[in-house]
């Protein structure tokens, strides 16, 4: 139970240390086995949570590592990765208030992790009638980016946040909530695995069984269903079909994932 308070209360401080867990168990994992040649320990691992108790209060539709520590300035997330100037030197011998940024060639990072944001929606279909959906900006971080794209349906596990820009005087202080992701598990899969029943999959099987020597009558009986009290409109109502049979995501050479839905402007009443 204490693991678990601490998660839930201090989850920035109990992440960390379940991540260094993590690289202690593989450790310990290739002190035990033989066949340490094909092994190697990997450090940039990281838990991720999933499946919290559905309750309100949890539920929701680089540093150097050396003997200078302190004398650097971290960035923050809840300051948009913004580093505040001091306002005057530390050391008490000197009274220089003027700072400038180390050149491009001395401060490279000594260490980069990959980085996304993208903004989560609430689902129309669960809101009262006449709902306006509100949005919120999700951070990803390491292997959670590009892990979801565009009109997915998602369920994120992390923490929630408060970030604002630079304040400056005479203007007004912009602040936002967010979310830092820990887990995204996208549930489109789950979804046509719900909606799509094992006998449902058989009729569509014979019916294309059927049609197999006449695939455009297949076709023409599938676009009379749809809309039958609508008359006319064969051009619009195929491609209201083809946007409900959606496409197939792929992935490019550079490992980039592109969507395969495809989108339509209907214009007018039909």
């Amino acid at each position: 139970m204490k693991v678990c308070d601490s998660l839930l209360t201090s989850s920035q401080k109990t992440l960390p240390l379940f991540d260094q867990a993590l690289i202690e168990a593989q450790s310990a994992l290739l002190e035990s086995t033989k066949d340490k040649q094909h092994m190697k320990l990997k450090k940039n691992v990281h838990a991720r949570i999933m499946c919290l108790p559905i309750c309100p209060e949890l539920t929701r539709t680089c540093v150097p590592r050396t003997s200078d520590v302190g004398s650097f300035l971290s960035a923050d997330i809840e300051q948009c990765f913004s580093a505040c100037k001091p306002l005057k030197c530390p050391n008490e011998a000197c009274n220089a208030v003027n700072f400038v940024p180390v050149n491009d060639k001395g401060s490279q990072p000594v260490k980069c992790r990959n980085y996304q944001e993208v903004k989560i929606q609430e689902q129309v279909q669960k809101l009262a009638m006449g709902t306006i959906p509100r949005s919120m900006w999700v951070v990803l971080e390491d292997d959670l980016v590009d892990g979801c794209k565009a009109g997915d349906d998602v369920i994120i596990c992390g923490t929630v946040m408060r970030r604002w820009r630079s304040v400056s005087a005479e203007n007004r202080c912009d602040i936002e909530i967010f979310i830092r992701a820990n887990h995204v598990q996208v549930m489109n899969e789950q979804r046509n695995t719900v909606l799509i029943t094992q006998d449902i999959k058989d009729e569509i099987s014979q019916f294309w069984e059927k049609h197999k020597y006449q695939p455009l009558t297949a076709r023409n009986h599938i676009l009379a269903s749809l809309c039958p009290q609508v008359y006319g409109l064969y051009v619009v109502k195929l491609a209201v079909a083809m946007v409900l049979a959606r496409g197939v995501q792929r992935v490019d050479e550079s490992g980039t994932c592109v969507r395969g839905e495809i989108h339509m402007l209907l214009v007018g009443d039909p």
